[in-house]
């Protein structure tokens, strides 16, 4: 008789504890704030592409448009004949 009863107290010891060990898995019913899914969203926010950050893509703009513009103005001298003084004068000029 006394087998059963300890047979008995087993299983449902055992059963509680997988009711406990599963049920503190569980993530239903708390409320996580979304990270979850903002972070599957988005697995690398602070990255614009493979391997530069918004900063990163920023600075590499900005440094584009300064040398486009230092090489347009450079271009505007050429062409006005402005870069350099002309070599037809009589006498030499220091530059």
């Amino acid at each position: 008789m006394r087998r059963p009863a300890l047979i008995r107290s087993m299983c449902m010891t055992l059963a509680g504890l997988g009711l406990i060990t599963l049920g503190a898995c569980a993530s239903s019913g708390r409320d996580d704030g979304g990270r979850h899914s903002s972070i599957q969203g988005d697995i690398s926010p602070e990255l614009d592409t493979q391997t530069a950050r918004p900063i990163d893509f920023d600075n590499a703009m900005y440094y584009t448009w300064d040398t486009n513009g230092r090489m347009f103005w450079g271009d505007v001298q050429r062409a006005l004949l402005i870069d350099r003084p002309s070599r037809l004068s009589p006498t030499p000029s220091p530059f």
